[in-house]
């Protein structure tokens, strides 16, 4: 098996598997192939990707902040690499959103409402959904 060592370095140093193939030669599908059939190297590739992003995030922000050319320019770029980031690990990088599958964030129980009395539930009922009487 090749060792792939040098790939998953320039992964790291800067996020893009195509460009870190390119540089060095390898075939992307090859590599991936590589992946795919050997589970040790595909936790040390899941590895280089995540590292990958930190970097890549980490260079938007110090690109944002020390551009000297139109800020306009520096904020189209840093938000162009936000939402690269959100699509690629939305989970790290995305917006925070409340999913009811999700077991970190469950729903809510369900409000029983066969416990309640005719009476509970008539009083229920005539309480406003939009707060206005």
């Amino acid at each position: 098996m090749r060792d792939y060592s040098a790939l998953l370095d320039a992964l790291t140093e800067h996020g893009n598997l195509t460009k870190a193939c390119r540089d060095l030669g390898i075939a992307k599908s090859t590599f991936l192939d590589a992946v795919d059939a050997d589970s040790a190297l595909a936790d040390r590739y899941t590895q280089a990707r995540a590292r990958g992003f930190d970097t890549e995030a980490e260079r938007g922000l110090e690109d944002a902040l020390t551009w000297e050319g139109d800020a306009a320019l520096g904020r189209l770029a840093l938000d162009a690499r936000k939402w690269y980031l959100s699509k690629l690990a939305p989970k790290r990088y995305g917006d925070k959103q409340l999913i009811g599958s999700d077991p970190e964030n469950p729903l809510p129980a369900a409000l029983d409402l066969s416990k309640l009395s005719p009476e509970q539930l008539k009083a229920l009922a005539s309480i406003p959904v939009d707060g206005k009487k």
